[in-house]
């Protein structure tokens, strides 16, 4: 999905009475997932999974996420324009899994596999003013149990534990004036994941 959207506030300062008036445009793209560049693992995405034979299935997730803002604000006369800030996530995450059906609706789909997620942050300051920046990558191994629920013919719903283990991960840090390699970026998640499928 593609967002835009602009928000727009306006106040006054006592006392004086000065205006003052906050204008922002945001720009927000999400395929497939919805963005955290903070943490890309903990992101909502669409998975896909092909049963190669009878209970062992093999697939993944690919997900792009990116959202840029920037505005003005003006007190009094002054106007001034603010940082334009903007992000982007990238994630893959192939994975095989093999599933347990006790009957016809319940069963147990453990599955194990790798995700690498890139992810970058760029804030171009107005005027003279540095412009800054993060920039990572990280290898999780990932292993999830899921327990599966399907109460009708080929649609259903799964619940479990999410693990993901760092394997590796470095970046860099854009301080404006000073560029400093980070040597080590370890990201370790343990959730429950929940969500709905269907099969053809």
């Amino acid at each position: 999905s593609s967002d835009v959207g602009s928000s727009d506030l306006e106040t006054e300062f006592q006392p004086g009475n000065i205006d003052y008036e906050r204008e922002t445009t945001k720009t927000q793209l999400d395929f497939l997932a919805r963005g955290d560049v903070e943490n890309p693992f903990v992101a909502p995405r669409v998975g896909f999974d092909y049963f190669v034979i009878d209970g062992l299935s093999i697939g993944g997730a690919f997900a792009y996420t990116s959202d840029k803002e920037d505005g003005d604000e003006t007190l009094g006369n002054n106007n001034n324009d603010l940082a334009e800030e903007e992000s982007s996530v990238f994630a893959i995450a192939p994975r095989v899994g093999y599933c347990f059906m006790f009957n016809d609706t319940v069963g147990l789909w453990p599955r194990g596999g790798s995700t690498y997620a890139s992810a970058k942050t760029e804030v171009n300051n107005p005027g003279n003013a540095p412009d800054t920046g993060t920039e990572f990558s990280v290898l999780d191994l990932t292993l999830e149990g899921m327990l599966v629920i399907r109460p009708v013919p080929h649609a259903g719903f799964m619940v479990g534990p999410t693990i993901e283990l760092p394997l590796s991960g470095s970046g860099e840090a854009d301080q404006g004036n000073t560029t400093q390699d980070i040597d080590k970026v370890k990201i370790t998640t343990i959730a429950l994941q929940a969500g709905v499928f269907v099969w053809f």
